[in-house]
């Protein structure tokens, strides 16, 4: 069991967050600032979406990984759903008629990735300092 991976209920709320995260995205104000109207959108919906994903499959898997493996099978699985994503913009204006704006794609794997480095930071950390916390207890 890895210490900095905190116990099976708390990973059942990070799934729970993880679909309010993605559908209260939708709902997000555009970013008027940058070319992506989307790009905090896509920062919640796909990036921290991202990082507690990839933290319940690790858990899930039962993967006892390095920090840069970590760090690795974070950016696998934010590349994964960033591309898949994508695909599904590009089927859907393609084959089904919607107009989703497909011209800030690389601004959406950007969001993607900044917002899964961030969240995926700060949950180690807290993971960590609770760790700490625990040992020292000992």
């Amino acid at each position: 069991k890895n210490p900095l991976l905190p116990s099976y209920s708390v990973y059942a709320w990070l799934l729970f967050m993880c679909a309010i995260l993605f559908v209260s995205a939708f709902y997000f104000p555009a970013a008027r600032t940058i070319p992506s109207d989307t790009f905090v959108q896509h920062i919640v919906g796909g990036g921290f979406v991202s990082a507690i994903l990839t933290m319940y499959f690790q858990r899930q898997l039962g993967l006892q990984l390095a920090i840069i493996d970590q760090w690795l099978f974070l950016a696998s699985v934010t590349s994964v759903l960033s591309i898949g994503n994508e695909l599904l913009e590009f089927f859907l204006n393609s084959f089904l008629g919607t107009t989703i704006n497909s011209a800030d794609t690389w601004w959406d794997l950007l969001a993607n990735v900044i917002g899964a480095v961030v969240s995926y930071a700060a949950i180690m950390t807290v993971c960590l300092q609770q760790s700490n916390r625990t040992s020292n207890r000992r």
